[in-house]
């Protein structure tokens, strides 16, 4: 028996990988996208009246490249006092550890341009919440802003061009939080008619997305067609995406040849002389059996076996000579081309360390206090010089529960109206850029009330 056999030739060739990732983000301000879908799916904030129609995007730390478009419009519950209706849900990538938010002191701003539909729609609050989560979307981390209005009352323009609208002016967060690794920001946002319960199907929407679009001012409502955004006094670190490039060619060549050889022969020899002349029979059994085992991975060593096994059984009654030569040659013959799979594994897994510096911006609160009274209408002033100051933010609380009931400007000679006020004690709030104004005042509104005058330095 021969067996002859060749190894397998096997040549793997892998050009080198590169992987890079990218560094931590910085930001304070973050834009809403109109196109994409984020990597998770917090469950809608405690506080809507209705979730139904809610949307959800990735919330971005740049402008986005899609046009700006007008969502869908958003049907809020008729006759209903704060009807609070959810429009968007945005959320972040993940926050690295050790961003710090602090209750009263960090703050968020945000402005967004909205719109109604009909002016007996009534539409007078945008309405904002925000919550850190978990990167699992499985656990609220804090609740910063709850699901209330954190801007102006003001009704929302009923005209195909939205206009700006001021959602949070400065507002502190109220919860104190330091972020984990990995933790995302949810932003949800809505509508509400507020205090006004006699309205008609009233509707609203906003503008999404940037392209050549600007930004929005903020604490302003004559901008239109303008780029929303939300921001931080704080610096947020964001975790990059890693996006490793890796460029791998296996080349894989396999040559496996495999040759059995197996020749057997058998010659069996019978000679008898019986005393009779007869028909001798004989019986010449040869069985061969070649069980080749070929393996190739690729190094192949086959075996082959070779059983013959030869039964001569001669019966003879005379003198006979029987010779019986077979010859068995069994040549089995196998080639194993063995297949190979080259899978190049990259991981990429890079570590990235950030030291953010917070950067916080202090949130000021005037000192108020009214100077005069009995004026027939109430106006707003600076000394020296007792100049009069327009555009000043005039803001009405309810003195008793300190809820906020609207937000006025004064005009140009520096007077201001705020009409439509159930009986009641209220404080007035004066406020505008550059100026310091007294404490709040306070005022009863009755069968008849007065006006004050409001003093304001500048330094």
């Amino acid at each position: 028996m021969r067996v002859r056999k060749t190894s397998a030739l096997l040549i793997v060739a892998l050009c080198g990988g590169v992987i890079r990732a990218p560094s931590a983000l910085a930001v304070t301000r973050f834009y809403f996208a109109n196109s994409g879908s984020p990597a998770v799916s917090p469950a809608p904030i405690t506080g809507w009246e209705d979730t139904t129609q809610l949307q959800r995007y990735p919330l971005g730390t740049t402008r986005p490249s899609d046009a700006l478009t007008i969502g869908q419009t958003v049907g809020l519950t008729e006759d209903v006092l704060n009807n609070q209706e959810l429009d968007r849900q945005y959320v972040t990538t993940a926050i690295a550890a050790g961003t710090v938010f602090t209750s009263g002191v960090t703050t968020v701003r945000m402005n967004l341009s909205s719109r109604e539909f009909a002016n007996n729609d009534d539409v007078l609050e945008g309405i904002v919440a925000v919550q850190i989560w978990d990167g699992a979307a499985a656990t609220v981390r804090a609740t910063l802003l709850s699901v209330a209005n954190h801007g102006t009352v003001t009704e929302l323009v009923n005209s195909t061009s939205p206009r700006n609208k001021t959602y949070a002016n400065a507002v502190p967060v109220t919860a104190s939080y330091t972020s984990v690794a990995g933790d995302i920001l949810v932003v949800e946002v809505g509508y509400s008619t507020g205090t006004d319960d006699n309205n008609l199907t009233p509707q609203a929407a906003s503008q999404w997305g940037a392209g050549a679009a600007a930004d929005c001012t903020a604490n302003q409502e004559t901008d239109t067609n303008c780029a929303g955004w939300i921001e931080f006094s704080n610096t947020f670190i964001l975790d990059p995406t890693p996006t490793p490039t890796v460029t791998a060619t296996p080349t894989v060549t396999a040559t496996a040849t495999v040759t059995p050889t197996a020749t057997v022969t058998a010659t069996p020899t019978a000679t008898a002389t019986p005393t009779a002349t007869a028909t001798p029979t004989l019986t010449a059994t040869a069985t061969v059996t070649a069980t080749p085992t070929v393996t190739a991975t690729p190094t192949v060593t086959p075996t082959v076996t070779a059983t013959p096994t030869v039964t001569a059984t001669p019966t003879l009654t005379a003198t006979a000579t029987v010779t019986a030569t077979p010859t068995v040659t069994a040549t089995p013959t196998r080639t194993a081309t063995p297949t190979l799979t080259a899978t190049p594994t990259r991981t990429a897994t890079p570590t990235l360390t950030a030291t953010p510096t917070p950067t916080a911006t202090p949130t000021l609160a005037p000192t108020l206090a009214p100077t005069s009274t009995l004026a027939p209408t109430p106006t707003v002033t600076a000394s020296p010089g007792l100049m009069t100051v327009p555009s000043a933010a005039v803001t009405v609380r309810n003195a008793v529960t300190g809820a906020l009931v609207k937000t006025v400007y004064s005009d140009a000679t520096g007077a201001f109206s705020v009409g439509n006020l159930k009986p009641g004690t209220y404080t007035l709030t004066i406020t505008k850029s550059g100026y310091t104004f007294p404490a709040p005042a306070t005022i009863t509104v009755g069968p008849s009330s007065t006006g004050n005058v409001f003093v304001g330095t500048r330094p």
